[in-house]
């Protein structure tokens, strides 16, 4: 090139090359200097000088540039090569030769030479009479064509000449003037080749379609194609469009089932780079471990951080169980923006976050950061693939170096990261699982993987493939990569294989006929590329770039180029129009072409090769490699070898500003980390200490910060008991104290007792003398707003309050230091049973898991609670899980010393703890915290024996009855007192945990009567109702129970949702009230889940209005903040609908809008919602936008401020996507009206009716 550039640059004013047209070592040292050294020229030019003149002649210099080429050429030979390698063993067989060729077919007369038989053609390449064709006797056998074709190469000194002859060279009439006779000696000018077209034959990634006259040609010229060969490619070209065109107008007149909308998604498949560092040799980024995919190497793609914010707003984020980074090409750790990227995605409360990483990548600084950023463990993790030791890991993983990923994992566990295993087990390193899963536990790993991998097997033949061959840069065979023994082979997936050959005759036919049970389905999943295109599945996804498949292979590309001819695959970008926008779209890939393609009945007929070969119900390999390869492992084994986090540092010193958390399920702990990050080298963050050491860390300090959660019936968490007990002493002794301290609470306001450690804790403090810098107060019941709310609080009243007294922020880390002592009680407990409870339910899931201990018996009471440590449950920011014990202290394992306890768990899918709980095995170990102190049933129930127990109980709060009940049916029938249980359920057959064991109890008399409320029946006839129903139609037999007697001896305990327990306390009120008492004359203690008032938030000076017919549900806030609010008639006000005016002009809502959970309409400058809406779950209205009659608001979606007003029946499903929807209005005004009678109906049996006592 530099040559090149020399020439060119002085050229004389006619163009002549200004020499004799030879090149000198001179002449090569002035073009090369900055690329070789002198040595390396004079090298250079030797290798060049044929003809030992010491200089480089023009055809020595063409030559030589021939010769560099032919090694692209050889590359992209090899690639042609693995187009007919379809099992991808090395050698092409008769059979994949003829399903290439489709012998028989119209393609077979185009792609042979005239005369050839398939058969014939094979063995004219097959020198070797094996029965298969190498890529050496392809290369070979192509080279004998071309010596043979009058288009081959000639020597070089007469290339001098025919280069001449044809207008190139020194003394040609390129270089000097034309004179006569040269231009008829000339050969036809190149053919001009559309670069499209171009590009696409050089890559051979449609040979299916071309001949092998055509690829002698390019791999001999490319620029002088023939005009017939260009002609036959260019023909098939409008065929296949013509093909597909048509396949598309078929698919889209089928009624299909979408895969599912965007507002049903649960997981994202996110890839944010095509890029990687590590060269495996079964990975399709590049060929057999040797050169780079050369499809991919055209179009590599990349996210940064404002793409995945584009794509995942955290409006969408929040529905989401899970977000995971692993790649079909690239490692996300290579990526510019990783860090970036899970920081945004792990500060929006919801999904669990994964990485997956090769780890030998990046600094062991970076992994450092990336443990801190990578919080709480029990969301966050990162699976590395690790294939073995430092022998044998490089074997696979070829550019890992094994001493820089061991200190990057080190790095990322020493700074309380949750770390996972991936170990793909091979001949070479089976003997290894064992040590590499010990070395995984002495690391501090949460989960080790051993993969019985299916990548060996052979689909077509059904037979595990022997070897597969690794390739260097150049394509040479370097050695082998050979499967494990049967012991670590995919036996499950061989079997199904096996089966289905045999059941349908071949692999090709099972992939037509097999029925496709589509994964990403059922787990409402979706794929989004480093290009930001959004795909049902990775594997579909894959075809894009796969190096292996012909163009009429990649199947979901032809299909969106031809649904969308305009706009060909940017009709898939998220990045553009958001997942919502490409998931949703009408006829698109998710809605229509993927869902009816899967129901064609063949492969022919347009079913999709991929979704029959990974979703085909018989074969599962995929899913089946992972069967019994999975080990929890015991994090707390770890050795000492790495540092602590960064943004923290552990210390015992002191600090200006200390920061103090009581948290129980660690939201208060995740913002008092939050604010000490924010202070920086000024602050230490740390749970209260004792109440002994509370007065001399308070006096060596200049400022105190609390954030403190509420626990139970408005009690500090246990964390935070001593400093309570501190300041009841202090203040009973008369003490004061100067220190400035700020508070933060952390609360729920469906409970009664909102932020009540909090305050109390603001009152105790001001009665010894303290200022108070700043008081806020967190909501959980409105996870959305948590954050913001503590947000405001740090950056406007904490920061600027600290920095008045000179401690504000400063450069550094925090100091954070850590209770070991609390950790040091927890004890192992192995899995003896995980059992599925009412399998019936169509909503909830819940499970009981039996855990023994060998250690001795763990003293609880009925009622108590177990505290579960997830993995990586001793990060930084991860807290313990607290599950109430169902069984009595007295239950005890089958075999050996020990007890065991019962856990009833409701599997949340979004939850740290529950989904990996719920997933154990039998002889998986699980570590524990002992209950901490006793539970209000277990109080009510030591302070006083009653003589009458009625119990109230739903969902998981039936858990602490069934170890009542345990404990009662130990004791004999005369001592125990007559209990009645009332409890709901969706459904009683099959919906009632534990319903075999309940009606076994009523049997033998431990329960006198069993009640069962049923809320969603199987039976359409049978009514609905609710536990409050049951006890409103029993009122005389439950009043005659509780208030009959004389002596008030009954106990009631009721267990359950707050809405549950708020609804059965009023029910409960009628009863008294009926009888002339009220529920506080029952003198005795009582175990109830209460909440607070089910009326509306109102706030603010101004006046509000409500219409005729309007519903307003529970924890919704109207605030005329600044001016009114008048809400018009037969509207409906979901739970936690905000509804804000902070502009002095009146904020108006019309008639029959439906505002739906969580919607929020921030009036300012006029804003005004009109009739007949629909604000769909959590969108929002900023200040100053106006809507229409009849328009639909998308989920999560938002009008921001300064947007036009919206029109009439408009619908907005996305930033900037809108579309009418003729008729909306009078559906909406007609679904309101309904909906309200269906309130009317279920209201007055949930909650309280409140009348205005305003009058008109």
């Amino acid at each position: 090139m530099f040559v090149t550039e020399y020439a060119v640059k002085h050229r004389d004013q006619r163009g002549k090359l200004p020499g004799n047209g030879h090149l000198s070592v001179i002449e090569f040292k002035n073009g090369l200097r900055q690329v070789l050294d002198p040595d390396s020229i004079e090298t250079l030019v030797d290798s060049l000088d044929m003809d030992h003149s010491g200089s480089v002649d023009y055809s020595e210099f063409v030559a030589g540039c021939l010769d560099a080429h032919m090694g692209l050429i050889e590359s992209a030979l090899y690639h042609a090569f693995h187009v007919f390698d379809v099992n991808n063993d090395g050698v092409i067989s008769l059979g994949e030769l003829r399903s290439i060729l489709k012998d028989g077919g119209e393609a077979l007369s185009v792609v042979l030479p005239e005369g050839k038989t398939v058969e014939g053609f094979m063995k004219d390449i097959d020198t070797s009479k094996d029965g298969f064709i190498s890529f050496e006797e392809l290369k070979e056998f192509l080279k004998k064509e071309a010596d043979a074709s009058p288009c081959a190469r000639p020597p070089k000194k007469e290339a001098a000449r025919r280069l001449s002859s044809a207008g190139i060279g020194p003394n040609s009439s390129m270089s000097t003037a034309p004179s006569a006779g040269v231009a008829s000696q000339r050969p036809p000018a190149p053919v001009p080749v559309e670069p499209e077209l171009y590009a696409q034959l050089q890559r051979c990634v449609d040979l299916s379609s071309s001949n092998v006259g055509l690829l002698k040609e390019l791999t001999l010229s490319p620029a002088r194609w023939s005009p017939t060969s260009l002609a036959k490619v260019r023909a098939l070209r409008v065929k296949e469009r013509s093909a597909d065109d048509a396949w598309v107008k078929r698919l889209r007149q089928e009624r299909v089932r979408p895969l599912y909308h965007a507002g049903e998604l649960k997981s994202v498949h996110l890839e944010l780079t095509t890029r990687c560092n590590a060269a495996c040799p079964q990975c399709p980024r590049n060929l057999q471990g040797g050169a780079e995919n050369p499809v991919l190497a055209a179009h590599h793609a990349e996210l940064s951080l404002a793409d995945v914010r584009a794509i995942l707003p955290p409006g969408f984020l929040r529905q989401l169980r899970k977000v995971y980074l692993c790649g079909n090409f690239g490692d996300p750790a290579v990526a510019e923006d990783c860090r970036e990227v899970l920081r945004y995605l792990l500060s929006v409360d919801g999904p669990r976050i994964g990485l997956f990483t090769n780890g030998g990548m990046r600094s062991p600084s970076w992994w450092q950061e990336l443990g801190s950023i990578m919080q709480p463990a029990a969301r966050a993790f990162v699976r590395f693939a690790i294939d073995g030791d430092a022998s044998t890991n490089h074997l696979y993983r070829q550019h890992v170096k094994w001493e820089r990923l061991m200190a990057n994992v080190d790095a990322f566990l020493g700074a309380g990261g949750n770390a996972e295993w991936d170990f793909i087990v091979f001949e070479h390193n089976e003997h290894q699982v064992e040590a590499m899963r010990s070395l995984a536990e002495q690391k501090g790993f949460t989960k080790f993987n051993a993969k019985k991998t299916a990548r060996f097997i052979d689909k077509a033949q059904g037979v595990v493939k022997p070897s597969v061959p690794v390739r260097n840069l150049a394509g040479e065979e370097v050695r082998k990569l050979r499967p494990p023994s049967r012991t670590w082979q995919n036996e499950a997936a061989l079997e199904g294989v096996q089966k289905a050959v045999e059941k349908y005759g071949s692999i090709e036919s099972y992939y037509d006929r097999c029925e496709i049970s589509c994964k990403v389905a059922k787990e409402k999943e979706v794929y989004i590329s480093a290009d930001g295109l959004a795909f049902p599945c990775c594997w579909l996804a894959a075809e894009m770039y796969r190096s292996d498949l012909p163009n009429t292979g990649r199947e979901v590309v032809r299909l969106a180029k031809a649904a969308f001819p305009q706009e060909g695959l940017s009709a898939l970008s998220a990045r553009r129009r958001g997942v919502a926008g490409a998931v949703d779209r009408r006829a698109g890939l998710f809605q229509q072409l993927v869902p009816a393609a899967m129901q064609q009945p063949s492969l022919e007929a347009g079913r999709l090769r991929t979704c029959s070969a990974v979703c085909g119900a018989e074969v599962n390999a995929f899913v089946k490699q992972f069967e019994g390869a999975a080990k929890a492992l015991d994090p707390g084994l770890r050795t000492a070898t790495a540092a602590t986090t960064a943004p923290f540092r552990a210390s015992a010193e002191a600090a200006p500003v200390e920061v103090w958390y009581g948290s129980e399920t660690g939201n208060a702990e995740r913002l008092a980390l939050r604010a000490a990050e924010a202070l920086g080298a000024v602050a230490a963050v740390s749970a209260p200490p004792r109440s002994d050491e509370v007065e001399g860390r308070l006096r060596s300090c200049q400022a105190l910060v609390l954030v403190l959660a509420t626990w139970g019936q408005g009690e500090p968490t246990d964390d935070a008991r001593g400093l309570f007990q501190w300041l009841r002493e202090a203040k009973d002794a008369g003490s004061s104290l100067a220190l400035p301290v700020a508070i933060f609470g952390v609360g729920s306001s469906l409970w009664p007792d909102f932020n009540a450690a909090a305050r109390r804790a603001g009152e105790l403090l001001g009665a010894l003398g303290v200022p108070l810098l700043a008081l806020g107060e967190g909501d959980v019941a409105d996870a959305r707003s948590l954050d913001s709310q503590f947000e405001s609080w740090l950056q406007q009243r904490l920061l600027p309050a600290l920095g008045a007294r000179g401690l504000g922020a400063r450069e550094g880390p925090a100091l954070v230091r850590r209770d070991a002592g609390a950790e040091s009680s927890s004890v192992q407990l192995t899995v003896t049973r995980v059992a599925r409870l009412a399998p019936s339910d169509p909503v909830a899931r819940y499970f009981e898991v039996e855990l023994a201990g060998a250690h001795g018996a763990l003293p609880h009471g009925p009622g108590d609670a177990l505290g579960v440590l997830p993995p990586g449950g001793r990060g930084l920011g991860a807290r313990p899980r607290w599950y109430t014990i169902s069984s009595s202290p007295g239950v005890l394992p089958s075999s050996g010393p020990g007890q065991v306890l019962r856990l009833m768990v409701r599997e949340v899918p979004t939850g740290g703890c529950s989904p990996w709980l719920c997933g154990l095995r039998a002889g998986d170990t699980v570590e524990c915290l002992p209950p901490r102190r006793p539970s209000p049933l277990r109080a009510a129930w030591e302070a006083r024996r009653a003589t009458r127990l009625l119990l109230v109980a739903n969902g998981a709060g039936l858990a602490p009855f069934l170890a009542l009940f345990e404990k009662l049916a130990a004791e004999s029938p005369e001592c125990r007192p007559p209990a009645w249980l009332w409890v709901g359920c969706r459904r009683r057959e099959g919906g009632l945990p534990h319903q075999e064991r309940l009606a076994a109890l009523e049997a033998e008399g431990v329960l006198r009567r069993l009640a069962v409320a049923e809320s969603n029946p199987t039976s359409s006839d049978a009514p609905r109702c609710w536990v409050q129903d049951v006890l409103r139609a029993e009122a005389e037999e439950v009043g005659q129970l509780l208030f009959g007697s004389g002596e008030p001896t009954a106990l009631m305990l009721v267990c359950g949702s707050a809405a549950m327990g708020c609804a059965v306390r009023d029910v409960v009120s009628g009863i008294a009230a009926a009888r002339g008492t009220s529920v506080e004359a029952l003198d005795c203690p009582k175990l109830a889940v209460f909440q607070s008032s089910c009326a509306e938030q109102v706030q603010g000076t101004h006046s509000i209005k409500v219409g005729e017919g309007t519903v307003i549900h529970p924890a919704c806030i109207l605030h005329a903040q600044a001016g009114p609010i008048v809400i018009g008639r037969f509207n409906v006000l979901e739970e936690q609908v905000e509804v804000v005016n902070s502009s002095d002009q009146p904020l108006v809502i019309g008639d029959h809008n439906i505002l739906e959970v969580g919607a929020r309409i921030l009036g300012g400058g006029g804003a005004r919602l009109g009739d007949a809406n629909l604000v769909e779950i959590r969108a929002t209205l900023d200040e100053g936008c106006s809507v229409g009659s009849g328009c639909t608001l998308g989920a999560c979606t938002s009008l921001k401020e300064g947007e036009a007003p919206l029109a009439d029946e408009m619908v907005v499903i996305g930033p900037g996507v809108r579309h009418a929807e003729p008729g909306a209005k009078e559906a909406h005004v007609q679904a309101v009206l309904k909906y309200i009678e269906v309130l009317k109906e279920t209201l007055p049996r949930c909650h309280h009716l409140r009348k205005s006592n305003v009058k008109p």
